[in-house]
């Protein structure tokens, strides 16, 4: 993990990437080689299922009892867009990967501006992720997940069951 003092420089890496470099293998793994989110990943739970359609768009079912492998562009895009636009706090819908690479990210910037956020801006919790699950199993498999990464994770996010 890096340390705080090495933050700015990591912000300033995130702003070498554009939106396009997350459709390039290449740019892909220099994305991950910097911010580790391989390794986010593979803290996680293994027992996942890969998705059954192929097309593009596929909806979610009620039958599902494991989550879909992890997309690594896709993750690290969203971790790049929390970086780069110094997001303040996120309301997601679903938790899973996604839960903890946005996560990691909002931690990065709290390291580095939470003191200017609790001044400047109006907010509860700055840095924070909300993350809006229906499903209780799913929403149990991301909090144990958590713990299975160490205590760092849990402070940010929040997965309330409706």
């Amino acid at each position: 993990m890096q340390q705080a003092a090495e933050r700015p420089s990591l912000i300033t890496k995130a702003g070498a990437f554009t939106l396009p470099d997350f459709a390039q293998p290449q740019r892909v793994h220099d994305y991950d080689h910097i911010f580790g989110i391989s390794h986010l990943c593979s803290a996680l739970a293994q027992d996942v299922v890969s998705g059954t359609n192929e097309e593009l768009l596929v909806s979610v079912s009620d039958n599902e009892v494991k989550p879909y492998v992890p997309v690594l562009n896709d993750l690290c895009r969203l971790h790049w867009l929390v970086l780069t636009r110094k997001t303040i706090n996120v309301l997601e819908f679903g938790s899973g990967y996604s839960t903890v690479v946005i996560a990691d990210a909002l931690r990065m910037l709290s390291e580095l501006f939470l003191p200017f956020a609790q001044k400047n801006f109006r907010c509860e919790q700055a840095f924070h992720l909300y993350s809006v699950d229906e499903s209780e199993h799913f929403i149990d498999v991301t909090k144990k997940d958590w713990h299975s990464m160490g205590c760092i994770m849990p402070r940010y996010p929040t997965v309330p069951f409706p």
